[in-house]
């Protein structure tokens, strides 16, 4: 691909445009599965989609990079050993948490789950279905029962409430963190918003589109 032959730009955008469609459809089709079959009740149905679109973009993105960086043989294999890597580092369920990932080696390893588009999509899915931590007054047993389990993902309950004011909005700034390694480390993983993963696939393909370059001027 790296020798089409056509101007870098508008090979990349026009295959990137033609993709779209299929983003949406595996969207839909995800959204959907997840609404019939998972119980995700707490998430509206747009907002479910907006976050499986965000991941499709996501997914689709790095599936771009690795098919410009590598050769024909390579490419799937590589794609596959991504996704793994990419469910490592989501910080879900038997996964190192993303506290756990940003402490390790001294604290120089926070960046990894940042490209990682599971941690994004695990860590919105879990915020959506803990509304109930805003008002924990309310609902102390259910507080309670889930507090030990959110801690060890690396989701400090007392921290929710810094996106409880505006879920699925963009988060309000940090004023005591400085920068995201940071925030991790002391067990802020909330994600408010989608807007992560969408930032997410357009790194990927600027980097694809970086790979095309250098491909074209070799």
């Amino acid at each position: 691909e790296t020798k089409a032959g056509v101007p870098t730009v508008a090979h990349f955008l026009g295959r990137d445009l033609a993709a779209l469609g299929e983003v949406t459809i595996y969207a839909l089709a995800y959204a959907g599965c997840c609404l019939v079959i998972s119980g995700l009740v707490l998430i509206r149905p747009w907002e479910l989609y907006a976050i499986s679109f965000s991941l499709s973009y996501a997914v689709v993105g790095l599936a771009e990079l690795v098919s410009l960086s590598c050769g024909p043989g390579e490419a799937d294999l590589t794609v596959v050993i991504c996704s793994f890597v990419a469910l490592a580092l989501s910080g879900f369920d038997d996964a190192p948490s993303v506290q756990d990932i940003s402490r390790a080696a001294g604290g120089s390893m926070w960046y990894l789950p940042l490209l990682s588009p599971l941690r994004w999509y695990y860590g919105y899915v879990l915020t959506k279905n803990t509304p109930f931590l805003a008002t924990p007054e309310a609902f102390p047993q259910l507080v309670q029962a889930t507090a030990p389990t959110l801690s060890r993902w690396g989701y400090d309950p007392a921290r929710y409430t810094q996106c409880a004011a505006g879920l699925g909005q963009l988060a309000a700034p940090r004023a005591d963190h400085t920068g995201a390694g940071a925030a991790w480390r002391s067990g802020d993983a909330w994600v408010c918003n989608a807007t992560q993963l969408l930032v997410l696939g357009v790194i990927f393909r600027f980097a694809g589109m970086f790979v095309l370059a250098v491909g074209n001027h070799l």
